[in-house]
């Protein structure tokens, strides 16, 4: 079903990754940076009243974007991931998209 109907939506899909890794600046007080910043695309990544429950093996990521076209989430990385996990987008049972390729962060 590839269609929104008003009792159910398709499952989010991941279909690949990249990975850009920030640079680290010194500052004193203000807020952390990021370490990284990992962009998925695919599709179904919905902006809905439920947010989506993003992890990269055991890390769960707070920091994200959807984009506008639904096709595509922004992720924020606080602290790396470990290598070989695998990336999931989750909107409650039976809405969990995987992708089959494992994280690496040196790619």
């Amino acid at each position: 079903m590839n269609e929104k109907s008003s009792t159910s939506w398709p499952a989010p899909v991941i279909e690949s990754y990249t990975l850009e890794k920030m640079p680290q600046q010194k500052t004193e007080g203000g807020p952390p940076r990021p370490i990284a910043k990992v962009a998925i695309k695919g599709k179904n990544f919905f902006s809905r009243a439920v947010s989506p429950k993003i992890m990269i093996g055991d890390l769960k990521v707070l920091d994200y974007e959807i984009t506008p076209d639904e096709s595509g989430i922004i992720l924020y990385l606080f602290q790396r991931p470990k290598d070989g996990s695998r990336i999931t987008v989750s909107y409650g049972p039976g809405m969990v998209g995987e992708l089959e390729e494992p994280f690496r962060w040196d790619q």
